[in-house]
């Protein structure tokens, strides 16, 4: 997966962080719709790691929109997230 292939260029530990922090943020934004300051409060990082995510994410083919708000667009027909869990 090239997801994991990009990650793969930090050490174990940031590795493992980093997948956690982008699953977190997968979750939420599948959830609802959050503004960039309620991202931070949730996530626990700063507003740059947060746009560094949603950035990453995007180019790994994920959908996300914003407009005062991020969220991911759901699919119209049960096409495929890129999400592995």
């Amino acid at each position: 997966m090239e997801e994991k292939e990009e990650l793969l260029k930090f050490s174990k530990y940031e590795y493992e962080k980093a997948e956690e922090r982008l699953r977190k943020l997968k979750r939420l934004l599948r959830a609802e719709k959050y503004t960039s300051d309620d991202l931070e409060r949730e996530m626990g990082v700063s507003k740059r790691t947060i746009k560094r995510d949603i950035a990453y994410l995007r180019n790994q083919g994920w959908d996300i929109r914003t407009k005062h708000v991020y969220y991911v667009r759901k699919k119209e027909e049960g096409g495929e997230d890129g999400e592995e869990e």
